[in-house]
């Protein structure tokens, strides 16, 4: 069994890029005939009820993954989910929802195809809505909702000679880093104090790519007299540093920062251009706020953020389309695109229920026949948006719910293409 844990931050580097090479990895993986289990479920630990549900929810959905596996064995079709995958499943759910039982997680998706060796457990800090389903590929769109939901943050808090460096990713917080500088003081006479040079507190990120390159604290130097703006300038570098030693290691987050007027410009000056036109500034955030409150409010504002992010993808990519250019929109344009390998950014409707038609032979995607029009076999029914989300991750594209638009529950689909 492979364990993918991302409701324990700290961990790894970044939670998120876990999860989406996992969910991609998964994405290449599509079986010839429905084979593959997918379960999704609600564990909440201290919910009893919650978790009854789970358990009746589960036992109904592998009952009917049965039955369906069987009666496509009698009718002389390859059977569907094999047993040992079902009864593994009911032993394992059996196991989290017993009186007193430990989950893996407040949410739990698992994966199981044992013709295709694949056996995953994912365990999620937020609960999942209880599904249970068998199909040809694995069952992505919830994992792809949490992952589109919770993207990384970095928080710096920045001030002239402490500042703090908070990781978030999918709503939790991943690591902290504090860092203190003894800024030397004026004397009367005009000179500048004695100091040693930085001393770094609170320890590393808890990372091991990063941890790897060497400690985080720096050995005193022997005293020497400077400027204290060369000393607030020490610092602001050191902080740069390492938030762009924590870029490295995941990409290119969020990156949020408050201080007072003058000195977070200060900082920036220090960052590269590029980084630099990636910055947000925010007001009325309290440094001194428990971990928590912090917590909390950066899970707030990069909901706001993403849902601003999404609706504004989503015009430009719908304009694209209306104009004729580097857009598509509606399933069958969408779909088209899809297959031909030209999708950058797809957006689909969080709510939408359709199928699709999958050909059991070539793989073609269609909305409608019993024939293929690519090669003339029989199709098979498919979740529509489970096949366009499949698609959009195997071309290393962007994918995006959208959950409360008209327009989007209009057209189903929308896509900004490459070409």
């Amino acid at each position: 069994m492979d364990l993918l844990r991302i409701d324990e931050p700290g961990e790894a580097i970044s939670p998120t890029f876990l999860l989406d090479a996992k969910v991609r990895e998964l994405a290449g993986i599509e079986a010839d005939s429905p084979r593959i289990l997918s379960v999704y479920l609600d564990l909440t630990i201290r919910d009893a009820p919650r978790r009854e549900r789970a358990r009746i929810d589960a036992k109904t959905g592998l009952a009917r993954v049965d039955r369906v596996a069987e009666a496509r064995e009698a009718g002389g079709i390859d059977r569907g989910v094999a047993k040992v995958d079902v009864d593994k499943a009911r032993e394992r759910i059996g196991s989290w929802t017993a009186p007193g039982a430990q989950a893996p997680g407040r949410g739990v998706a698992m994966f199981l195809s044992a013709e295709d060796g694949l056996d995953l457990l994912v365990a999620a800090p937020e609960p999942f809505t209880n599904e249970v389903r068998a199909s040809r590929g694995a069952v992505l769109v919830p994992l792809v909702r949490l992952m589109d939901e919770g993207s990384d943050a970095v928080l710096v808090l920045v001030d002239r000679d402490r500042s703090r460096i908070v990781h978030f990713a999918l709503g939790a917080e991943v690591a902290t880093m504090h860092l203190e500088f003894d800024v030397a003081p004026r004397h009367r006479q005009g000179d500048w104090g004695n100091r040693t040079r930085p001393r770094y507190s609170g320890g590393a990120l808890n990372a091991p790519g990063l941890a790897a390159q060497g400690p985080w604290s720096r050995q005193p130097t022997p005293h020497y007299q400077e400027h204290m703006e060369s000393e607030v300038a020490e610092h602001h570098r050191a902080l740069a540093e390492e938030v762009m030693r924590l870029y490295a290691g995941i990409g290119t987050p969020r990156l949020v920062v408050h201080g007072p007027e003058g000195v977070k410009e200060a900082f920036e000056r220090h960052l590269p251009d590029e980084v630099r036109g990636r910055v947000e500034h925010v007001r009325g955030l309290d440094p001194a706020h428990p971990q928590g409150d912090l917590r909390a409010w950066i899970t707030r504002y990069v909901a706001e953020k993403r849902s601003q992010d999404v609706r504004d993808g989503l015009a430009r990519a719908h304009g694209a389309a209306l104009a004729g250019g580097h857009g598509a929109m509606e399933p069958q344009a969408v779909l088209d695109a899809l297959q031909g390998r030209r999708v950058m950014d797809l957006y689909f409707d969080a709510q939408m229920v359709a199928e699709a038609r999958q050909c059991s032979d070539c793989g073609h995607l269609q909305l409608a026949g019993t024939e293929c029009a690519a090669c003339g076999a029989d199709t098979g029914s498919v979740d529509l948006g489970e096949a366009m989300v499949r698609l959009a991750l195997e071309q290393d594209a962007g994918v995006h719910p959208v959950e409360g638009d008209e327009t989007m529950r209009r057209l189903q689909a929308v896509a900004r293409l490459r070409f």
